[in-house]
Parts: C-alpha cells; sequence; structure tokens
C-alpha cells in the first residue's frame, strides 16, 4: 500500500508515501534513498536540487539538516549502513536518527568513517544516500526547504572592487509566513541566518546571526520588545560583516507580514560579474534544521518581475 512519486519542479525532489498509515515498528525501520549525479556538478539529475542541501520533511516538518550539515559518523564496510549517525543527529528532541554520505568512502584500516580490516582490495561505499528512521508510515519529502517568496525585496552590494572585508550590504523584504507562527518567533532564542548566492547557485555570503540577548560588554546580541512582535539585532564588531538585522512580526491588518532589514558594512564578497546575475538571498528564522519553513526568498529573476543591474564599474550590485 505504498506509493512513490517524483516531482523535479522547485526544491521538491521526490515524496514517499508509506502504508498502510499508522502501522508502528518497534525497533524502527532504516530507510535509505539514494539520487543520481551522472556528471557530478552537485546537482540531482533532472532537477534543481544541490544535494549539500537535501533534506527529509516528514509531515511537512524537516526531520534532517541539509545533508551537508549532517554527515554520518560511522559507516559498516559490509553492509554499507551507517553504525553511528553523528553528533548532529538527531537535531531536536523527539525526531528520528539520520544522516548523509554525499561522497563515495573509501574503507580501509585509517578510514575515520569506514574502518575496515578484512576487505581487499578495498571496499568502497557508495555516497549519493541519506538514511533516516521511520518508527510509523506515512508520507515523506525528499528536498530542499521551501521558503515563502519575500514581498518588495531589495539587495544591495558595494564596494565589489574594494579588498575583501570591506564590502557592504544591504537586505530587505517582507514576507507572509502561516499564522499563527507555529513555533512563535524568537530570534533571541533561534538567532537567524543570512544567505547570498549568484544565478548558478553558488555562495557569495552565508552568515549565521547567533541566538541570545543584547551585552553591553561584547555590544552584540538580540532585543526584544515585550509582545514578541520587533526584535533587533547589533553588533559592535560584526559577525561576517553583518552588524544589524531587524525583524518586525505583523501588525492589526497583517499579523502573517514579517518585515525585516539586514546590514553589514564589513563583509567579504568577491567580485562580481555579469554572468552570475541575477542574484538570491535568503533570510532563514529557525537556522537550527529550518525545521518551520519560518524563511523568505528574496527573488530577482525574470519570473519574479525584478533585476539586478551590475554598475558599469563592477563596484556595486543593486537587485530590485
Amino acid at each position: 500500500n505504498s506509493e512513490y512519486g517524483v516531482t523535479m519542479g522547485g526544491g521538491l525532489v521526490d515524496t514517499l508515501a508509506f502504508g498502510p498509515d499508522g502501522a508502528v515498528f518497534v525497533p524502527p525501520l532504516l530507510v535509505v534513498y539514494g539520487w543520481a549525479d551522472a556528471n557530478d556538478d552537485g546537482f540531482v539529475d533532472g532537477s534543481k536540487q544541490r544535494e549539500s542541501e537535501i533534506r527529509v520533511l516528514h509531515n511537512g516538518r524537516a526531520i534532517l539538516r541539509a545533508c551537508a550539515e549532517q554527515p554520518c559518523a560511522l559507516v559498516d564496510a559490509r553492509t554499507g549502513l551507517p553504525e553511528d549517525f553523528g553528533p548532529g543527529s538527531p537535531f531536536r528532541p523527539g525526531l528520528p536518527e539520520a544522516c548523509c554520505l554525499l561522497a563515495d568512502v573509501v574503507c580501509g584500516p585509517t578510514s575515520e568513517i569506514c574502518p575496515d580490516d578484512f576487505s581487499f582490495p578495498a571496499v568502497t561505499v557508495p555516497g549519493n544516500r541519506l538514511f533516516f528512521e521511520a518508527d510509523s508510515f506515512s508520507e515523506y519529502s525528499i528536498g530542499e526547504l521551501l521558503c515563502v517568496e519575500a514581498g518588495k525585496p531589495q539587495l544591495k552590494l558595494i564596494g565589489l572592487d574594494r579588498p575583501a572585508g570591506q564590502q557592504k550590504l544591504l537586505l530587505k523584504g517582507a514576507m507572509t509566513l502561516p499564522h499563527p507562527f507555529d513555533p512563535v518567533l524568537d530570534p533571541v532564542a533561534d538567532g537567524a541566518q543570512l544567505r547570498v548566492r549568484d544565478a548558478a547557485g553558488d555562495e557569495l555570503l552565508l552568515v549565521d546571526i547567533p541566538a541570545g540577548a543584547f551585552d553591553k560588554a561584547t555590544g552584540q546580541g538580540w532585543k526584544g520588545n515585550r509582545t514578541g512582535t520587533r526584535f533587533t539585532w547589533k553588533s559592535r564588531a560584526g559577525v561576517d560583516g553583518i552588524t544589524k538585522v531587524a525583524v518586525l512580526a505583523g501588525n492589526k491588518k497583517a499579523p502573517a507580514l514579517v518585515r525585516f532589514v539586514a546590514t553589514g558594512k564589513t563583509t567579504s564578497v568577491a567580485p562580481v560579474v555579469a554572468g552570475q546575475l541575477p542574484l538570491e538571498a535568503r533570510l532563514l528564522l529557525d537556522p537550527e534544521g529550518g525545521a518551520t519553513g519560518q524563511c523568505g526568498d528574496a527573488l530577482f529573476d525574470v519570473d519574479s518581475g525584478r533585476a539586478c543591474k551590475l554598475d558599469g564599474k563592477a563596484k556595486k550590485v543593486t537587485c530590485k
């Protein structure tokens, strides 16, 4: 009674529906999922899905961090299955064990991931696979976390002709998230993540904004109002050049609307050429695995009706 479907659009690669619904397994089953990447370009064949960002979602909630963030720690050379899912698994209490192998692993006496003292020639355990435990049958999705598209986004990168660490950044927009917020938005406890990519999907900037209340001594941290609708993070020294992030959550007319602004004065962004446009940016308010989908994508491609422009001297990119 199980179903298997493949969807190549957006960030979803596969959907798996195991049945009958409600069947419970003690101990849990180990599900192994593999994908093809014949040209080894880092993307699942036939899709726009980056292998490094594949996740498993169970009934709409992530149970696996992005694959690159949750590698298997120890693999059995005989079976090719994980013996140790690694210190990052599970990434939240109550979630199943899960891990990824993004590349082939050659087993041998000196291998930390796949020790093997009995095989000759050496055994190679194939990569492009993820593993997760399932204690019941229901629907699973394989793919990248899908974020809502931000409204009226704007992205500026200034000083691209200067040495690394002297670039300025401005990112702003608004996203409409499922409401009531579940869980409650709380950057003070969860932090945030900021990402900028080029048209090929290569990262130009990836910054984890740490959680924690504002500390006068360090000049860094979050401040929030009593109603949980306004949060501001500041850093005197900057984190990867980012010095301020503001999140304004909801109002009476639009309670699901979340506006955001991020600025940086000493970020490190490599020079950008016209062939890398358009850029895209993401603000993630649930960096611990992105389980809730509380994130927004600032898109500037043709479909969005927006665009990015590089000035004549390649000093500044403006996207709006």
